[in-house]
């Protein structure tokens, strides 16, 4: 739309370039003479405070401006055609005499641009090679000049009485015209297109924003139809979306409880059993690698059912203290006899659900002291994001195999140790909340030999 109106304007200005002409009008030398000696003879004997004044008045009619100055008004030299300024110049010399001590006379070029002039001119220019430089002859034909044609004369008191044209500057006019329009109409189309665009962007903006919340919110984000124009119909399919989104993983998640329930119930009898019903000669190793599997069995399927429902996220959303949240879960690491230390202040706040951010965080504990057999933790925090730095002192994980490790179910044996038990849940689960919270979690191999897990959390 832009370029085809650039295109429409460009061809106007081209249009106006190219087949304007501009009027040219002309007055006889004589006039200019006698007109120049009038207005010299009425000013020369009044107070300078009045000659202005006296100028104005006497221009009243006439197709010139006449001005009073103490100061030359141009100082640019004679141009245009050779022959006519010379022999005016000559002519306000005679009729002038001794009241002038000075003819300054100027034919400004007229054009339509500053590369295409229109100038006055005598044809044949054998006439030019005739008429000389003397002035006009009371016998001979007047000779016709530009009114824009600009004369000063200097006084003997040492000021000047100067005549131009009384209308709009030709010259700049014919001059500056085409780039006018095109500026002007260029401005126009800028103004008309800004405030379109913005019309159409507002709102894609504001279905920028609720796409965003969606991925940051497990409850339905309304956009609203108000102002959306013809984005309404988006705005409906988009909440519609939603909505359907909504009812599977609520449907999803009823038929994992029910499953989860009836799982729960018969690992609970396995147990029993276990416990007091198995034969007599069933060795206490075997009993308790049996009881040690259904725990196992059990601490899998909360993490699935937690994983696949996002409970946490069920809590509305409030401020959290989340360096007296590490805190806390550093104090009970070490109770249990886990090597863990905290860096950072004491108190850190941001918005956000502390069941889900508590549960990912113990997760990112729980791997650095199994697998690296410590957990340092630091906290940093500005006015807009907060960072908490997780280090261990194992192994590590390959660069290649850092997405392999937030796969559900995967776990990393060969970068860690193999008689770790685990569900492969945990790193998942950290990076579902993370990001739910419109944060970022990434890993690195530090050059102290550390594994680090790093999370970047928004302050909002």
């Amino acid at each position: 739309m832009v370029l085809s109106l650039g295109a429409v304007q460009f061809q106007a200005f081209v249009q106006i370039w190219l087949f304007a002409r501009p009027v040219v009008q002309l007055t006889g030398t004589r006039f200019l003479a006698d007109t120049m000696r009038d207005a010299v003879l009425d000013v020369k004997l009044l107070p300078p405070g009045e000659r202005d004044a006296r100028l104005h008045a006497l221009q009243q009619g006439l197709p010139i401006r006449l001005d009073w100055s103490t100061a030359q008004p141009w100082t640019d030299s004679a141009r245009g055609n050779a022959a006519v300024v010379p022999r005016l110049a000559a002519t306000l010399r005679e009729v002038l005499g001794r009241d002038a001590t000075h003819v300054h006379v100027t034919m400004p070029p007229r054009s339509l641009s500053p590369s295409s002039p229109s100038r006055m001119e005598i044809l044949p220019h054998s006439i030019v090679d005739q008429m000389g430089a003397g002035p006009v002859e009371g016998g001979e034909p007047d000779i016709l000049v530009p009114v824009n044609l600009r004369i000063a004369v200097q006084m003997v008191d040492g000021s000047w009485v100067s005549s131009s044209s009384a209308g709009l500057d030709d010259t700049l006019f014919n001059e500056t015209l085409p780039i006018t329009l095109f500026i002007g109409g260029g401005a126009i189309i800028v103004l008309m297109s800004t405030l379109m665009a913005r019309r159409i962007v507002a709102p894609l903006e504001r279905l920028i924003v609720a796409a965003e919340a969606i991925g940051t919110s497990r409850e339905l984000v309304t956009v609203g139809v108000e102002g959306l124009g013809e984005f309404a119909a988006v705005a409906h399919a988009f909440e519609d979306m939603q909505e359907r989104l909504i009812r599977f993983v609520g449907d999803r998640t009823q038929m994992l409880a029910a499953i989860s329930h009836d799982l729960r119930s018969s690992l609970t009898r396995l147990k029993i059993a276990t416990e007091g019903a198995l034969p007599d000669n069933l060795c206490a190793d075997d009993r308790g690698a049996i009881l040690a599997e259904i725990i196992d069995m059990e601490a899998m399927l909360e993490l699935t059912l937690s994983f696949a429902t996002g409970e946490a996220m069920a809590v509305p959303s409030r401020p959290i203290d989340v360096a007296a949240l590490l805190i806390s879960l550093i104090d009970n690491a070490v109770d249990t006899g886990k090597r863990c230390d905290y860096e950072g202040p004491n108190h850190c706040e941001t918005i956000g659900h502390p069941i889900s951010l508590k549960r990912a965080f113990s997760n990112l504990i729980d791997n650095a002291v199994k697998y690296g057999a410590a957990a340092h933790v630091s906290l940093e925090g500005d006015a807009s994001t907060l960072r908490v730095a997780i280090a261990d002192e194992g192994p590590g994980i390959p660069p290649e195999l850092v997405e392999e490790a937030f796969k559900p179910f995967r776990r990393l044996d060969l970068a860690r140790s193999e008689i770790v038990r685990g569900s492969g849940l945990g790193m998942t689960i950290a990076r579902d909340a993370v990001q739910s919270h419109g944060g970022i979690i990434w890993m690195q191999n530090g050059a102290d030999q550390r594994f680090t897990v790093i999370v970047e959390l928004p302050r909002r």
